[in-house]
């Protein structure tokens, strides 16, 4: 067992590091930062993903949202060299997002299987056309 701050390797152990949807669930993400660069061999890569425009979940475990700023600033800080940033969804990930919120408020259809997955086709062009517009690195 260990914690993300402190991962029981040597210094320099992994070429590469993949944190995903996680670092906006810490409440110290400076040191997670400063384990990255402890265990990240010297020209290694860490690919971190964080959510931007989602509500608030798995509370009380929700803590920051991160924008380019920020998480150019928190590799700097802590040696890392920040290659780019790719947006992933934008203004229709974010619509389809709280359109999903609203269903699950107003419609009572958790326990419905079948609705849920009519909904989810129902939504998914919002979701692919997302994904599509969001390809660019800043």
């Amino acid at each position: 067992k260990s914690s993300i701050y402190e991962v029981p390797v040597q210094d320099q152990s992994f070429d590469y590091i993949l944190c995903t949807q996680v670092i906006a669930h810490l409440e110290f993400p400076e040191k997670a930062f400063q384990e990255f660069s402890r265990i990240l061999k010297s020209g290694g890569k860490a690919f971190i993903t964080v959510p931007l425009g989602q509500g608030e979940h798995q509370i009380p475990y929700d803590y920051y949202r991160y924008t380019q700023y920020a998480l150019r600033g928190l590799g700097e800080r802590n040696g890392l060299r920040l290659i780019s940033i790719v947006p992933q969804g934008g203004i229709f990930m974010n619509l389809e997002y709280m359109l999903w919120q609203s269903f699950t408020i107003f419609i009572p259809f958790k326990s419905n299987v079948l609705i849920t997955y009519i909904i989810f086709v129902l939504m998914l062009p919002l979701k692919l056309t997302a994904v599509r517009l969001s390809q660019k690195p800043i």
